[in-house]
């Protein structure tokens, strides 16, 4: 009987031990922005990254059917990687202005790019006010069913660089 209330009270002890170690809380809200600083649908990552198998960059097609002379919006180019032009005539298109284009390339150093298609007339781009339009040629027309990529570059002066290149150059 001694014995019995001896290993009992060991097993009590024991217990009250174990029962008084509290566990750590997990925080969930923690966790989900600790996955989202992974770049998932987090912030901006600010370090190199390696990417070996390579990158796809998603984006949207902008379509439009306008002939003449046409401004592209900066709410027409926000999330676009393609600018798909279809006109019945002649285009010469002007970039928008640097002022409007602080929602793709905010800060000096950012670059966005994107590529253009004419498909039934060729395209003269030229550049908004304050957006300085650069070819790598003389010309600054991309040809019917070619294709032309627009590279934006913000300057630390707020202006922006559009660098222009075409498939056949």
């Amino acid at each position: 009987m001694k014995d019995t209330l001896i290993i009992s009270g060991v097993v009590l002890a024991l217990v009250l031990a174990f029962v008084g170690v509290s566990q750590p809380s997990v925080n969930v809200d923690e966790i989900v922005q600790e996955v989202k600083s992974l770049g998932a649908a987090g912030p901006d990552f600010s370090f190199p990254a390696l990417f070996r198998q390579g990158v796809v960059v998603g984006g949207n097609v902008f379509a439009t059917t306008s002939a003449g002379t046409v401004t592209y919006t900066a709410a027409s180019l926000k999330d676009v990687t393609l600018i798909q032009h279809t006109a019945t005539a002649a285009v010469t298109a002007s970039l928008p202005a640097s002022t409007t284009l602080s929602n793709i390339v905010q800060s000096p150093g950012d670059t966005k790019t994107i590529y253009l298609t004419p498909i039934t007339s060729a395209v003269t781009l030229a550049g908004g006010t304050g957006t300085a339009l650069n070819t790598a040629s003389s010309s600054a027309v991309c040809r019917v069913n070619g294709l032309c990529r627009m590279d934006f570059v913000r300057k630390s002066n707020t202006d922006i660089e559009v660098l222009l290149t075409s498939a056949s150059e």
